[in-house]
C-alpha cells in the first residue's frame, strides 16, 4: 500500500487511554454539584474538546461565569497525570511511526484532545519525534465528524489524498474519513461490537490489533 502521508488519531489509536476518560465528566460534574444526564458519554464521544466545554456551558453551566475554555482546563488537569506518567503505546505504535517516518512519510496526529497531554504522552512514549505537525480540538472544525477535518488536514500536509492514509479507532470517523474518499486503516479494540467489526472491515483498508501485522503492507516514497 503506498502511503505518502498519514493522518494518525492518538486515544486508542496510538496510546490505550479511553479508560483515563471513563467517567471524568460525570466527576466532574458531581464535583459542582450537578446531576448528569442519562447517557451522557454517548454524547460526548463525538465532539472535539471545545464542543465539550461549549455543550457543558450551555447545558450545566449556562448561569455561570464558568467559562467553555475554564471547563476544559479542569478536564484536562483531572487526566493530565495519566498522559504524563502512565497511557501505554498501542502495539506496534512505534514501530509504525518510525517505519513510516523513515520511509519519507510525512505524519500528523489529528485528536480531539488537548495538545499539552498530546505532546506529553507522545514525548514520554519516545513518537513524538517522528511527527511532522500535530493538530489538536480547538478548532470545530477538527471534530472528526466534519469531513473538512480530514480535508483541512490533508492540505496542511501537502500529500495526495489517494497516499494520505487515515488511521482511527472510532467508527464515526472512519465513516467521516471515507464519505471524503480517504483509504483508512482502523485500530480495534475490546470496545467494538462484532457489528461494528464488521463494518469496520468494508470500510477500511486494514483493520488490525497490532500494527506489526500491518508493516510490510505499507510503502513510503522513500521505501
Amino acid at each position: 500500500m503506498k502511503i505518502s502521508g498519514a493522518i494518525i488519531d492518538l486515544d486508542d489509536t496510538l496510546v490505550s487511554s479511553e479508560w483515563v476518560w471513563d467517567g471524568i465528566p460525570e466527576k466532574f460534574l458531581k464535583r459542582h454539584g450537578k446531576t448528569p444526564e442519562p447517557g451522557l458519554d454517548a454524547k460526548l464521544v463525538k465532539l472535539n474538546t471545545a464542543q465539550i466545554g461549549e455543550y457543558f456551558k450551555q447545558n450545566y453551566f449556562q448561569d455561570s461565569r464558568r467559562s467553555a475554555k475554564s471547563i476544559i482546563w479542569e478536564f484536562g488537569l483531572m487526566g493530565a497525570p495519566y498522559y504524563f506518567f502512565k497511557v501505554p503505546l498501542k502495539p506496534g505504535a512505534k514501530e509504525l511511526c518510525k517505519q513510516l517516518h523513515e520511509q519519507g512519510v510525512k505524519l500528523m496526529v489529528l485528536t480531539a484532545n488537548e495538545k499539552t497531554l498530546v505532546r506529553a504522552a507522545m514525548r514520554r512514549t519516545g513518537i513524538l519525534k517522528y511527527f511532522d505537525i500535530i493538530l489538536v480540538g480547538s478548532d470545530p472544525e477538527n471534530a472528526k465528524d466534519n469531513p473538512k477535518a480530514f480535508e483541512n488536514a490533508r492540505k496542511v500536509l501537502g500529500t495526495p489524498k489517494e497516499e494520505t492514509v487515515v488511521f482511527e479507532d472510532s467508527l464515526y470517523a472512519v465513516r467521516t474519513a471515507r464519505s471524503a474518499g480517504f483509504p483508512c486503516i482502523v485500530m480495534l479494540g475490546e470496545k467494538h461490537t462484532p457489528e461494528e467489526v464488521e463494518e469496520f472491515r468494508q470500510l477500511t483498508e486494514f483493520a488490525v490489533t497490532d500494527f506489526h501485522d500491518i508493516l510490510s503492507e505499507l510503502e513510503g516514497p522513500n521505501a
